[in-house]
Formats: structure tokens, C-alpha cells, sequence
């Protein structure tokens, strides 16, 4: 039975049971003492009220026979209660007393014999009546002690189980308050859950017809609690679902299955959501459909997310142009348009000219505006069938569909290019931004999709080499151009790893002592099958690629290694200049790879001089400024190539910590024929004196370019004049040559326009 008594886990509900229990148990025993005592206090009255009566009759008896024989029996009944009644001295008296009451009867004729043992009885009688009272006294205290205890326990009984009734209503009541709250909160979480999952549900009685609708129902349809709700599920279809919602249904009621359908309501404001029903039939254990029970999900959020996904799968995220799968779907629809009714389609690659400049200066947020921008005149600017995509970075396409000849191309490309006449406003400021266009066509220059896009790169690329901001047609020598520009690339590449460069070297010559001050490092590329390639082919190459800057640092080490070389033979060389790209110009650690070459060639920062065009330093003046300044402070010269071909700003030429300005050769190739060549290498030799700067002129070919020089001032000279760039080993004699040469004089001035 243990084994079945399961104990509340509540600890104050097992302890107040317990007490209960103890209570019960100890008034259970205490009903029994105090019947005991009740009975025990019954025969000592009993004992004393026969003893008292005994004592009556002792005292009226006479000595006859029928009188002793009543006082004999009372003795005897009075024996008999008295040992029941459990008083031991008292029934020693009652046998003394029957003692005596018999020799009393045998000393009748002794009248005083008789008189002291009648004497003698009387004082036992008295003796027990005593003894009896006391007992009986205490008795009857002992019973009413017993009885207020049971009494005050029967009182704590009843206030005990009036507390535990209590407690158990309360906890009754409390857990009914409980699990109404509990049940309360369960209907507000399923309705939030509901609500925020956009699910609301439904039940239609098939048997009275009765439908009734939960609040999220409502909800989703706009309704508020007192907006009536008959025909809720049906009465807000879009029309164009109607029909199909209302055969899906059908058929399920027909055939009693479940149904399910995504379709659109129309609101009361008119908004459209989408949503997601579907429905299935309660059956009662006989198989009779007794119920549909569906819910209606708001889908709205994520049929727009769908839509949006389909839309950025196909479309530029940040202009929002077709993207190339949109476009290459595109196009091979135009093309199967055209074939079909032959007629012409034309595919323009733009890309606009210069753009990295403009990201570099101002930012890429301004660079995005600005192909936002972009892309809305392009829009803009072509007609209606036709299709303006974004291929990526600054790169656009346009396709013209259905041309009837080429020549209506032309008007088309001319008013894109218009397009870009006025300037972009752009954060506040006026950009001009012009396009490069390379333009192939369908059926003439290919076939297929790819085909077009790809010609229409490589004219673009012909585009820019021609002066940019105009537009090239594809031909076959484009083709053959582009290909060569691969082919050169991927050479390029392996030349980078199999060394394939070499350095040839051109002196710089003092007009005043005509002797060799420095030599100008300048890279070859021996190509094993094309033997040099020029510069102008492999350097733009390099630059586009990035490979300029493994090239760049190979040059800036073997340079110095080799002016090294010359100085340990004592040759009288005192610089050695060496190039700067513009793609490592922008490299954070230029200084420091500069630097580290110096220590790992061991050559003196003196002895190096840093060649950076004008045009490159204005891209972004603060950063060129700390560049420079880092490179001053080493001790390595800085000399401006090019000079007066750039931005002509000469305010910077204060502002940077420049050795040595260079003229470039444009100015120096008509210097003698032509007076305003001669007054701007007057001028720059007169500004770089006047700032205490060294001036250099490249492009000396002749010994009248050379005098010209000397006369206006110039400090240095480089040509082929005196010497073309040379192989190292070449470049040993020049050491012991003599660059003296006759004066011309009186050289006419021819003027150009």
C-alpha cells in the first residue's frame, strides 16, 4: 500500500497532511482515555452511592435476622463496586466492615461487645466513604481535564481542516484563475503568432452553413471586429482570379479533397495582396465530412521579394539597366527577329573615358550617381525597341533593333554621344564626362550574341586609341588588333615570370662641361619570338593588367645594381633616373619599396632620381604631397617629366619638393623653327632657375636643338643626339666619348600655325 501512496510534490502540502494526520491520531486516542476515565469515574460513583447507602443502613440496622441479612448484601454489592472501581484501601475497609458486621452479629447477646464493634464499623464505613470521595474527586477532575483537552483538540481539528479547506479552495480557485489566464494567454499568443505570420484560418459547417473567421481573418481583409463577415473569404477576389479560385474550390467540394491556390484580394482602400489558401475536410468516424477548415496566408512580402529577385537576376542593382543575361536573351531574340526579316542589328560597347579618375578623386558614391546619370540619358537618347544594358564598371551596351540600313547607325551612335555634351551634376559639381563607342553589326560582322559583344569591345578599344570621345565601326584589322592585344597580354605575363625584360640606359649630358652626369633606366622587352617589343606596345598593356608594378620594382633594383656597377669601375655617373608608373604611384608602400631597394642594392639615396609626370601628380595633390615629401626626406631626387604637356598649374611646383624639371620633347623637336616653342622653353628654363630647380630637356636630335639649349639656360640635355638608350655593356663606351659639337648659330625662326 506504501508502494501506492504517492506524496504531494508541494512540501508546505505534505507537512500541513502530516499534521492533519497527527492531529486525528492524537483525538482518535484521546476520545479513548477520556471514555476509560468516564467509565472509571461512573463505578466509583456507583461504589460511592452504594457505600453511602451501606452506611444508611449500618446505622438503622437491628440485630434481626432479615436486617443483617439486607446489611450483609449491601456489604457484598458495596465489595463488588469497590474492587471494580479499583480503590484498594477503600475495599481493605469494606472487609474489615463485613468482618466485623459478622462478629457483630455473633456478639448479640454481649451488649457491649456489640456496642464497640458497631463503633468500629461505623469508622470503617466512614474510612471507605472517605477514601471513595477523594477518588471520586480526583476521577472527575482527571474526566473534565480530559474532556476541555479533547474538546480544545476537536477544536484545533476543525480549525486545522477549516485552514486546509481553505488552502484548498484558494489553490482551487488560484489554479482555475490560472488556467483561465493560462488559456487566455495561449488564444493572445496564437493570435500574435497568427498575426505575425500573416495566417489567418477559417471553418465552414457543412451541415449548417455557418463559416466563422478567426481576428487575424479579418485582418488580412481589412475588416474591424464589427464590419460583418458574411462572404469574408469570397467577397474581396481580385477579379481576374475569380474564375480560377472559384473552379479550384469547386472541385475539391466535389470530390471532397484538399485544395490549395495562391491568388490576389482586393482591399477596401483598393491596395492588392497576395495570398496563399488552402483548405481540407474534417470527417466523423464514419467518413461523413462534417467540416472545412482552411487558413489564408498574406504572401504579399514575399511575392514582392520573388518579384524583386527575378528583377536583380536580370537587372544592374545599382542602375537598374538590364544586366548581361537579360541582355544576351536579348539580343538573341533581335537577332532571330532579324534573320527572319532581314534586317540589320547594331551593338554599341560604351565605356566612358577617364571614369577612374573621377572614382579616385571624388569617391565611388560619386561615381555611382554618375552611371546612374549615365544610364538615364542613354535611356534617354535611343529609341523605344531599343535596349541599353550595363556590362559592368563603367562599361555600357546598347542594342538597336530592327535597323533597316546601316546607315541610319550612325545618327543613332551620334545622339548617344550628344548626349553626354552637357555636363553631369554631380555632389554640387559639373563633371564632363565623355563615351569611347565600339559598334558591330548583325548579320555583317557576326552571328551570334556573344560574337557581337565581342566585336564591339575590340572596336571600343580603337575608339579610345584614336582620341577618345568618338565611335569605331568593327572591321576585320580591329580584329586582328584585338587578338594581337590578347595574344601580347598573355605573353606579357610570361615574360613577367621568365625575365624576359632588360634594361637599356640614356645618358644625361651637362651643356656646360658636355660630359655624362646620369643615365635614365628605360625597359625592353626582349619577346622570344617578336624579338623588342616597343614601349608604347607592352607599356599601356602592363598598366591596364597591373603587371606594371612587378616590372616597375625590377627596374628600380637592376637600375641601381647597375649604377652601382659603374661606380665601383670609377665611371663619372652620378644619378641614375628611373620611371614611375602611375598604377605604382597609387601602390600605400611605394616609398618603403623604394627604400628597401636602396638598402639591398647598397646604393646611396643621393644617387637615385624618381621620374613622375606632371599629370600624375595632380590626380590627388595631398597624397602625391606626402608620397613626395617621404621620398625628399630620403634624399631621393624628384624630377617632373613632361613637363608643360599637363595641367600647366604651376602653383604646385612650389607646393611639391621637386629637384628637376624636364621639357618635354614636344617643346624641344621645333625649338629653332619655331618662336613660341623657343619662349616656352625660355620660360619653364627661367621658372625652374628662379626656384632653384635643375632643368632637363629630352628629344635633342640635332646639334642646333642642343646650342639653343645651352643658350637659354638649360642645365641638361638627352637625345639620340648624343646617345640612343643602350644595353649596359653598349653604354661602357659612351664613358670615354668626347659630346663636344660645332655651335650653329643664326638659325632662321620659322612659324608655325
Amino acid at each position: 500500500m506504501m508502494k501506492n501512496l504517492r506524496w504531494p510534490k508541494n512540501p508546505v502540502v505534505t507537512v500541513g497532511a502530516l499534521f492533519l494526520l497527527l492531529l486525528v491520531a492524537i483525538a482518535v486516542h484521546g476520545f479513548g482515555l477520556t471514555a476509560q476515565m468516564v467509565r472509571h469515574t461512573k463505578s466509583l460513583l456507583d461504589a460511592r452511592a452504594e457505600a453511602g447507602a451501606l452506611a444508611v443502613a449500618l446505622s438503622q440496622e437491628q440485630r434481626s435476622a432479615g436486617s443483617s441479612t439486607a446489611v450483609g448484601r449491601q456489604i457484598a454489592t458495596a465489595r463488588s463496586l469497590t474492587s471494580e472501581a479499583r480503590l484498594p484501601k477503600a475495599l481493605k475497609y469494606l472487609d474489615d466492615l463485613s468482618a466485623q458486621h459478622s462478629s457483630w452479629l455473633r456478639a448479640s447477646p454481649d451488649a457491649a461487645l456489640a456496642s464497640r464493634i458497631k463503633a468500629r464499623m461505623d469508622v470503617d464505613v466512614r474510612s471507605s466513604l472517605a477514601d471513595m470521595d477523594a477518588a471520586t474527586g480526583t476521577a472527575i477532575d482527571a474526566t473534565r481535564a480530559s474532556f476541555l483537552y479533547e474538546t480544545s483538540m476537536i477544536f484545533m481539528l476543525a480549525v486545522a481542516i477549516a485552514v486546509a479547506a481553505a488552502i484548498a479552495y484558494r489553490r482551487a480557485l488560484g489554479a482555475g484563475r490560472h488556467q483561465l489566464k493560462d488559456i487566455a494567454e495561449r488564444n493572445r499568443s496564437l493570435e500574435n503568432a497568427q498575426r505575425l505570420a500573416g495566417v489567418g484560418n477559417w471553418t465552414n459547417s457543412l451541415s449548417t452553413g455557418q463559416v466563422t473567421y478567426s481576428q487575424e481573418m479579418r485582418r488580412i481583409f481589412g475588416l474591424s471586429a464589427l464590419d460583418p463577415a458574411a462572404n469574408m473569404l469570397r467577397r474581396f477576389d481580385h477579379p481576374d482570379d475569380a474564375e480560377e479560385i472559384k473552379r479550384v474550390a469547386g472541385d475539391a467540394m466535389r470530390r471532397l479533397q484538399p485544395y490549395s491556390i495562391d491568388h490576389r484580394i482586393v482591399l477596401r482602400d483598393g491596395s492588392v495582396r497576395h495570398v496563399h489558401e488552402q483548405a481540407e475536410f474534417a470527417f466523423d468516424e464514419n467518413g461523413r465530412a462534417q467540416h472545412l477548415v482552411g487558413t489564408l496566408v498574406d504572401i504579399t512580402e514575399r511575392k514582392q521579394a520573388e518579384q524583386k529577385l527575378a528583377f536583380l537576376a536580370h537587372h544592374d542593382a545599382l542602375t537598374g539597366l538590364p544586366n548581361r543575361t537579360l541582355l544576351a536573351d536579348r539580343l538573341g531574340q533581335y537577332i532571330s527577329h532579324a534573320k527572319r526579316l532581314s534586317r540589320i542589328v547594331a551593338v554599341l560597347f560604351l565605356d566612358l573615358d577617364r571614369f577612374k579618375d573621377i572614382n579616385d578623386s571624388l569617391g565611388h558614391t560619386a561615381g555611382d550617381e554618375l552611371l546612374k546619370e549615365v544610364g538615364t540619358r542613354l535611356l534617354q537618347s535611343v529609341r523605344a525597341g531599343d535596349t541599353v544594358a550595363r556590362s559592368g564598371g563603367d562599361e555600357f551596351v546598347i542594342v538597336l533593333a530592327d535597323i533597316a540600313e546601316q546607315k541610319h547607325v550612325a545618327g543613332i551612335v551620334q545622339a548617344v554621344v550628344n548626349a553626354f555634351a552637357a555636363p553631369f551634376v554631380i555632389e554640387s559639381r559639373d563633371l564632363f564626362v565623355t563615351p569611347s563607342i565600339g559598334i558591330s553589326l548583325y548579320p555583317c560582322d557576326d552571328a551570334d550574341a556573344d560574337g557581337l559583344i565581342r566585336n564591339a569591345d575590340a572596336a571600343m578599344y580603337q575608339a579610345k586609341d584614336r582620341g577618345r570621345n568618338n565611335f569605331v565601326f568593327y572591321t576585320a584589322e580591329i580584329h586582328k588588333t584585338a587578338v594581337r592585344r590578347l595574344s601580347l597580354e598573355s605573353d606579357l605575363r610570361r615574360a613577367v615570370d621568365e625575365g624576359q625584360f632588360e634594361l637599356h640606359y640614356q645618358p644625361f649630358i651637362r651643356l656646360a662641361t658636355k660630359s655624362i652626369v646620369g643615365f635614365e633606366a628605360l625597359v625592353r622587352w626582349r619577346h622570344p619570338k617578336l624579338g623588342l617589343v616597343p614601349p608604347t606596345d607592352f607599356i599601356p598593356l602592363a598598366e591596364d593588367s597591373g603587371l606594371i608594378v612587378p616590372i616597375g620594382e625590377w627596374v628600380l633594383r637592376t637600375a641601381c645594381v647597375q649604377h652601382k656597377a659603374w661606380k665601383r669601375l670609377g665611371h663619372p655617373t652620378q644619378r641614375m633616373a628611373v620611371n614611375i608608373s602611375a598604377r605604382q604611384f597609387q601602390q600605400r608602400d611605394l616609398a618603403h619599396t623604394i627604400g628597401q631597394a636602396l638598402v639591398d642594392t647598397g646604393l646611396s639615396p643621393q644617387a637615385l632620381e624618381v621620374e613622375i609626370t606632371e599629370s600624375l601628380l595632380m590626380k590627388d595633390m595631398t597624397r602625391s604631397l606626402a608620397i613626395l615629401r617621404q621620398l625628399k626626406d630620403m634624399g631621393i631626387g624628384i624630377s617632373i617629366d613632361d613637363f608643360g604637356t599637363g595641367y600647366s598649374s604651376l602653383g604646385y611646383l612650389k607646393l611639391f619638393p621637386i629637384t628637376t624639371l624636364k621639357i618635354d620633347k614636344s617643346f624641344v623637336r621645333d625649338l629653332t623653327t619655331d618662336r613660341f616653342d623657343e619662349a616656352i622653353a625660355s620660360t619653364v628654363v627661367t621658372l625652374a632657375k628662379s626656384l632653384a630647380l635643375d632643368v632637363i630637356a629630352e628629344g635633342v636630335e640635332t646639334a642646333a636643338q642642343a646650342q639653343k639649349l645651352a643658350e637659354l639656360g638649360c642645365d641638361e640635355v638627352q637625345g639620340f643626339f648624343f646617345s640612343k638608350p643602350q644595353a649596359a655593356p653598349e653604354c661602357e663606351a659612351l664613358f670615354d666619348k668626347n659630346f663636344g659639337y660645332a655651335p650653329e648659330l643664326s638659325v632662321p625662326f620659322v612659324r608655325t600655325s
